[in-house]
């Protein structure tokens, strides 16, 4: 998730094996999502998948559904 002022942070997913191909179930909470500089109020880029930054990010892709925010 992103701010409006591009304030974010980073939420590694765990070390899994995710087989490609297949889907696959994420569940993370939203205050793991914010660690002290996201405005939760102010949120323009709810999503915004990438590689881990240390890896190459050459043919990678998502698909994404079923996302829901939960109280």
């Amino acid at each position: 998730m992103e701010s409006e002022a591009g304030q974010g942070n980073d939420y590694l997913l765990p070390k899994a094996d995710y087989a490609t191909g297949e889907w696959h179930t994420v569940t993370v909470n939203v205050s793991e999502l914010n660690t002290g500089t996201l405005d939760i109020t102010e949120v323009n880029k709810p999503i915004a998948l990438l590689a881990n930054w240390a890896e190459s990010q050459a043919g990678v892709e998502f698909k994404i559904k079923n996302v829901t925010l939960a109280k």
